[in-house]
């Protein structure tokens, strides 16, 4: 009984070592953990958790320095006006360190400043870069003005602009993405009949497609960033859902089918 309770003694301010050392390590804060894990080692000689530890750390201290390297060298390019160059830079940092609150933030606000420098002539390419800003720090106030003035340019756009995006989307594949934007189009052109039409051929090879990547492939896996920047485009397109609603309207198919298609769902927002 003695030899347990000194066990237990023992143990005790190693439990709480390991805490603090992994609360460093989940907090990015690398330097510290090294320091922590190395003036304890005289304590717990040899100790293999506490080794493990030290390599986790040191893992991150080179992923940060590493991190640190590409933000420095996106901030020439930017110095050249690389905007793409430079923003595709700060994604690596992040991708490297994402415990890294100055990645997130440079790059957050590089995507902001090139999607509002571009807003008046491209607010499509705008609208993506916003929406990737979005998903790095939801709160960024820039962004949501930005997003309020491409309100106004879709606003101002012709069906037939709306028409030739969707099928410019349909033709690379990206079925969902079409459906999106044709939504968003009716919502500003509620009864053009190319619209209309094209909506309807797209819902088409979206069933198929759906149909055929759940019965002959596995799911594919995505990045954190990807399933962030998709959560965040569906929270700005809400009127895709306007999809889903008129599923049945628009396309006759037997209840079967539309069991199949409902089935699958929510693969899109998971």
């Amino acid at each position: 009984m003695e030899q347990i309770q000194d066990q237990q003694v023992r143990s005790e301010p190693k439990t709480r070592l390991v805490e603090r050392i992994n609360a460093y390590l989940r907090s990015g804060d690398y330097s510290r953990a090294v320091d922590l894990v190395r003036t304890s080692a005289a304590d717990f000689p040899g100790d293999a958790e506490l080794s493990e530890l030290e390599k986790l750390a040191q893992d991150g201290l080179k992923r940060k320095a590493d991190a640190d390297r590409l933000i420095t060298e996106s901030q020439e390019l930017f110095a050249e006006r690389k905007y793409s160059e430079a923003i595709q830079l700060l994604r690596q940092a992040y991708e490297l360190d994402k415990k890294n609150s100055l990645a997130r933030s440079i790059l957050a606000n590089a995507l902001v400043e090139h999607a509002q420098s571009i807003v008046e002539t491209d607010w499509l390419e705008s609208e993506k870069l916003t929406n990737q800003a979005l998903a790095l720090n939801p709160a960024h106030p820039t962004a949501k003005t930005i997003l309020n003035r491409i309100v106004q340019q879709k606003e101002k756009s012709s069906a037939d602009d709306w028409f030739s995006q969707a099928s410019k989307l349909q033709s690379s594949g990206d079925l969902f993405g079409a459906l999106a934007w044709v939504a968003e189009g009716l919502a500003v052109h509620p009864h053009d009949a190319k619209l209309l039409q094209i909506q309807d051929a797209i819902q088409r090879d979206h069933i198929a497609a759906v149909a055929f990547r759940f019965k002959a492939k596995p799911a594919v896996p995505c990045s954190d960033i990807e399933h962030a920047f998709a959560a965040q485009v569906l929270r700005n397109r809400i009127a895709c859902v306007a999809f889903f609603l008129d599923f049945e309207r628009h396309v006759s198919v037997d209840d079967g089918a539309v069991r199949e298609f409902e089935a699958v769902i929510p693969a899109f927002f998971g």
